[in-house]
């Protein structure tokens, strides 16, 4: 048994893609795009979501590691121009991950919270979606939910990781039942981030799942075969100091909101109306979140 897998994720040639023990290339996508031969194994055998790659993007080549992959002491996920920084040779990796259970990027963050943040990347109508869902599976971690989506800012970007591999199938344990729900649920969007939906999703879901596993982990650099680029949604938080006041004045409004509900013990969420109603013209009802969903507060007192 090899002691570790780290998976590099690939969908076109790159000088930067990592071949060699314990890098695992594997091109995603296979399945829709099979006139392409990187020469690696795809995603589209044994038991896989290839054809949902367009919008799944890394997630894709996740769920085929998790389901076909032998396996190791320690798995990671990487890109074909990211990588988490640290040594990850036989020799270093125990030591590299000491105490840890999961060595992840640094934190990013954005000046609204996490639901925004969703919002913005993909669409309302999606992130009301995947609350709703999600809440309907795992109403247990309504709380966590409550408190990263709405009162959080960061997360761990990309899905790129190392952890030990009973950390990688409980992850994923938490996250693919999810997704294909979601996925199941979601009607297509025409725009580039809304077919990319499931991924920033996913993206986000790394985070959470540390949020509301207690994952111990340790944070390093990522390493970035390429300049970063100025996208769109940089622009958009960036774009002036008034809008950036703005976001940061929403957000911790927002908490000051949420420690004052939980003083009175009525902290809750619920869609809004207008995308309730947009919901329902398309055939899609919110199980959950078409009525209050409270946040359990005696579990702050135990």
């Amino acid at each position: 048994m090899d002691k570790t897998t780290i998976l590099v994720c690939c969908h076109k040639p790159d000088d930067n893609i990592r071949t060699g023990y314990p890098y695992f290339p594997i091109q995603g996508g296979k399945a829709i795009h099979p006139e392409i031969d990187l020469g690696f194994p795809g995603d589209d055998t044994g038991d896989n979501v290839s054809e949902r790659n367009q919008g799944w993007c890394e997630a894709s080549a996740m769920y085929w590691a998790w389901k076909n992959l032998p396996r190791a002491k320690y798995f990671g996920m990487s890109h074909y121009r990211r990588y988490v920084d640290i040594d990850v040779s036989d020799e270093k990796i125990d030591e590299e991950m000491g105490d840890y259970d999961m060595i992840v990027t640094k934190k990013s963050s954005h000046p609204v919270n996490n639901s925004k943040t969703l919002q913005y990347f993909t669409c309302r109508e999606n992130f009301w979606i995947f609350a709703d869902t999600f809440l309907e599976m795992h109403p247990e971690y309504g709380n966590e939910f409550i408190d990263y989506f709405f009162n959080q800012n960061w997360f761990y970007p990309c899905n790129v990781f190392v952890c030990k591999w009973e950390v990688f199938e409980d992850y994923c344990e938490f996250m693919m039942p999810v997704l294909l729900e979601v996925d199941r649920r979601m009607i297509p969007g025409v725009y580039t981030r809304q077919v990319r939906a499931m991924s920033y999703i996913a993206e986000l879901m790394l985070g959470f799942f540390v949020h509301c596993k207690k994952i111990k982990v340790r944070e390093a650099n990522m390493k970035t075969c390429y300049e970063e680029p100025d996208w769109a949604g940089k622009r958009y938080f960036r774009s002036t100091l008034e809008r950036k006041a703005y976001f940061t004045a929403e957000r911790w409004l927002g908490k000051l909101f949420f420690r004052l509900s939980q003083a009175v013990g009525k902290t809750h969420i619920i869609a809004d109306p207008d995308v309730i109603l947009w919901l329902e013209k398309d055939g899609i009802k919110l199980n959950v979140l078409s009525k209050p969903f409270y946040y359990d507060h005696s579990r702050d007192t135990k």
